[in-house]
């Protein structure tokens, strides 16, 4: 998915898409959003309950899409993370700055 494809993630969503699904490589769609920085898929998708603490792979022993996002530099969808997070109740991971 690409900058101009994320924006039919509501559509897929609202078609009754999973939100949690895995690919082949077992990554979900918040992740692949996380490794590709689509802040509005990614939006969509935590407003919608997915997960953004499972881990990626095949054997479940890979980086969340939070983790992901920091290594790759993704920092419009940690920004929309930690927004959602924040908006839970949640507190930042100790030494991560607020974007």
């Amino acid at each position: 998915m690409g900058k101009v494809g994320q924006h039919s993630t509501i559509m897929l969503i609202a078609a009754g898409g999973d939100v949690d699904a895995r690919d082949a490589w077992g990554y979900t769609p918040l992740q692949r959003a996380a490794t590709n920085d689509l802040d509005f898929a990614a939006r969509a998708l935590l407003e919608s309950g997915a997960s953004q603490t499972s881990p990626s792979g095949t054997e479940l022993k890979g980086e969340c899409a939070r983790d992901l996002a920091k290594r790759l530099r993704s920092f419009k969808v940690l920004k929309v993370i930690q927004q959602f997070e924040i908006s839970k109740g949640a507190t930042l991971p100790l030494g991560e700055y607020q974007l």
